[in-house]
């Protein structure tokens, strides 16, 4: 059953699905932790932030006399980084020719990865809606939505990015509500079943002999 913290937890809804997404369509896992300088390449940095609760999308909870968000708008950053060997500045011994085609393999590395980035960004919502191994408790309700795709060289780290960024509404499935409303829902009391004594303690019984009993 899930718990009301399993519901809110937002940004582990969409992590390690988008992680599992990315993975599958490069076949490396991407990072979800920014500032790591050590990381190798080519490699996607994944960065997930959740936006505001939609005001007009709320569930009632009538036993507990309260209502509760149900859908957010969020954006997720799809960073993909290349760099060649020896980064992207001529090398000793190395002639223009050879460093153009060294810049040249890494930028058709580039750009293959930032189209399987985008092939995989414009099913990701819908391949959500029936994938409860990924998306046990939410799911993606609308296609995300390209909202920016900034490239630039970085020369100081020797290095190839593409940022895309993505908007969309991650939303709660009711089975999770419904599981929710189980886990926490009151026990239903039992009857206390008792035989009926006379006033001397002794049972009582019916015309065939049965003990009668009471329920409370």
């Amino acid at each position: 059953m899930p718990t009301l913290a399993d519901i809110e937890d937002l940004n582990g809804a969409l992590e390690a699905p988008f992680a599992a997404g990315v993975n599958a369509a490069l076949g490396f896992m991407p990072y979800l932790l920014a500032n790591d300088l050590q990381r190798r390449t080519p490699r996607v940095e994944i960065t997930v932030s959740i936006q505001n609760a939609l005001p007009n999308a709320r569930r009632a909870f009538p036993a507990e006399g309260i209502t509760r968000d149900v859908r957010w708008n969020f954006n997720v950053k799809l960073l993909a980084v290349t760099r060649p060997a020896d980064a992207l500045t001529i090398q000793d011994g190395e002639n223009e020719d050879q460093f153009r085609a060294r810049q040249n393999a890494n930028f058709q590395l580039h750009e293959q990865m930032v189209a399987a980035l985008r092939a995989y960004a414009s099913s990701a919502a819908q391949n959500s809606w029936a994938d409860q191994d990924n998306f046990p408790l939410h799911f993606i309700a609308e296609r995300l939505r390209e909202v920016n795709a900034a490239k630039r060289i970085k020369n100081e780290e020797g290095n190839h990015q593409t940022a895309l960024t993505y908007s969309g509404i991650l939303a709660v499935r009711e089975s999770a509500w419904r599981g929710l409303e189980s886990a926490t829902a009151p026990a239903t009391p039992q009857p206390v079943i008792t035989e009926i004594d006379d006033s001397n303690g002794n049972p009582l019984v019916d015309s065939n002999g049965n003990e009668l009993i009471g329920v409370r």
